[in-house]
């Protein structure tokens, strides 16, 4: 993964730098949560707000309006306050769920965890926060209390921060979103399933932070049990890894309410080894779910599943609530970074067009991009917070955003894109006007011809381009194919002429 690699601040021109730092920045206080119960049961379904119009969760459309009920965090809110990345659960009428243009019924965004930075590893990507590892990656969406975007390296230890995302296969989660939140002294939070219970000392463990709720002045209900949803408001404990609860309380658990439809977004979090493909059994997020031989697959198939591996899931409930998969889509994986002008776009059905693909993006001459319905996509630096972006909105001509999974298949290279969006307000400038960004791992290089493959495309350098702290000749004597390096310069029609070159694949800019 991507997030492994730690971030180059040298990469090109400052003017340059700062514009491309908002836009990979992007690939963006407690309160008492709703506890009400909803009567009939709608269909629902999970997972993170991938773009708008009125807003698209797992890949469907759902159309907001003034009957649709909003809660953040359990508070009555707007469409407006819902933000890429953020995790949220959409309710429809029975028989609505993924269905383009269905109306939802009410939208409900609860956080993770709200709480102070204990530390910030810049190599590994990884925050903590009151004690648990908060991970961020490519599509972590970071932004400040006014909505402005946010790079890794503008937080600070005891920022005070709100995360939503995906519990982890190896504890913590995995951010989608966070935002920074002004200072407060009141108490911190932080919800999710009881796990580990151990009532005689009064502990239990959250994504595996340690929660002591022996002195909580309110615990409802009285006594917590494995697998509650709940919430929890306390401080960190000055002494020790662990969170010290003030208060406990019972979350609606929308999981443990029957429903015939419904469908989850998220990150396997274990697999059961007692099954095998094509009838494997494991956990998205925190919900049981099994495949069959029936099961139809998108961007993979079966043996594809592993733990911490991101997927989108819909299907039906059994009696024990286990998600019978009907279709589950793979999400791709964090392999490269494009931001190029596109020179032709195919919609879905077209020569060329991958299977399952709303449409296929052609850049660099011979470089496709496959926008599927696991793509994130919209606006992402801050400009628009409330727009969509998509097949329909793109056009020729226009510069564009992409991270994905790159697979080399000469002559003709594809990308499936996990972020579709639009690229930086200086695209029109004569400066940038063939701009190209570029990053993954190299293919072929040669010093001769002063040149390496990219993502299926020849940089080629000159004494004009800049290596940072290195030179010319121990780039190309310390660089082979394999290794991730990241370039920014012009496409001429047949290479990317390079302004800057990094030995490095880094989310961070600055």
């Amino acid at each position: 993964m991507s997030s492994r690699h730690s971030p180059d601040p040298n990469l090109c021109p400052r003017s340059l730098v700062l514009a491309f730092a908002c836009l990979l920045g992007a690939c963006n206080g407690g309160s008492s949560a709703d506890i009400t119960g909803t009567g009939d049961r709608p269909d629902s379904e999970q997972g993170e707000v991938q773009g708008y119009g009125s807003i698209i969760v797992n890949g469907t459309h759902y159309e907001t309006g003034n009957d649709t009920q909003i809660l953040i965090d359990g508070e009555s809110g707007a469409a407006s306050d819902l933000a890429l990345g953020m995790q949220v659960e959409v309710e429809v009428d029975a028989g609505q769920l993924r269905r383009n243009g269905a109306q939802a019924r009410r939208i409900r965004f609860n956080a993770m965890i709200e709480g102070p930075i204990d530390s910030i590893d810049l190599e590994r990507q990884v925050l903590v926060v009151m004690g648990m590892d908060v991970q961020i990656d490519l599509l972590s969406r970071l932004l400040d209390q006014d909505r402005q975007v946010l790079n890794l390296t503008d937080l600070a230890v005891d920022d005070i921060v709100q995360v939503s995302g995906y519990p982890r296969a190896a504890g913590g989660v995995f951010a989608t979103y966070l935002r920074r939140q002004p200072p407060r002294q009141d108490p911190f939070f932080l919800r999710g399933r009881v796990e580990s219970l151990q009532a005689g000392s009064k502990r239990f463990f959250i994504n595996d932070l340690e929660v002591d709720y022996g002195s909580a002045g309110l615990i409802d209900p009285d006594t917590p049990e494995n697998g509650d949803l709940v919430e929890v408001q306390g401080r960190p404990d000055s002494a020790a890894p662990r969170f010290k609860a003030e208060r406990v309380s019972e979350l609606r658990d929308a999981d443990a309410v029957p429903a015939r439809r419904g469908g989850v977004q998220g990150v396997i979090r274990s697999i059961d080894t007692n099954s095998q493909c094509p009838e494997l059994r494991f956990v998205i997020n925190q919900r049981p779910a099994r495949v069959d031989a029936n099961t139809v697959y998108h961007n993979g198939g079966c043996e594809d599943l592993q733990a911490d591996r991101r997927v989108q899931a819909i299907g039906s409930f059994d009696a024990n609530g286990t998600l019978q998969v009907e279709q589950l889509a793979i999400a791709p994986e964090l392999t490269a970074i494009v931001m190029a002008q596109i020179e032709s776009i195919s919609p879905a059905g077209s020569p060329g067009t991958a299977e399952d693909a709303l449409c296929t993006l052609r850049v660099w001459g011979n470089l496709f991009i496959d926008i599927g319905p696991e793509t994130r996509q919209g606006y992402t630096d801050g400009r628009q917070n409330n727009r969509g972006y998509s097949c329909e909105s793109a056009t020729t001509g226009e510069t564009i955003m992409v991270i994905g999974n790159y697979q080399a298949m000469p002559p003709n290279d594809r990308i499936a894109a996990a972020l579709l969006a639009p690229g930086p307000e200086f695209q029109s400038s004569s400066q940038f006007e063939n701009l190209a960004v570029a990053a993954g791992q190299i293919e072929t290089i040669s010093a001769g011809s002063r040149r390496f493959r990219l993502l299926g495309t020849l940089v080629q350098v000159s004494n004009q381009t800049d290596f940072g702290e290195s030179g010319e000749a121990e780039f190309f004597a310390q660089t082979q194919p394999g290794d991730f390096v990241s370039a920014i310069g012009n496409w001429n029609g047949s290479v990317i002429q390079a302004m800057a070159v990094r030995r490095k694949f880094s989310r961070d800019f600055e």
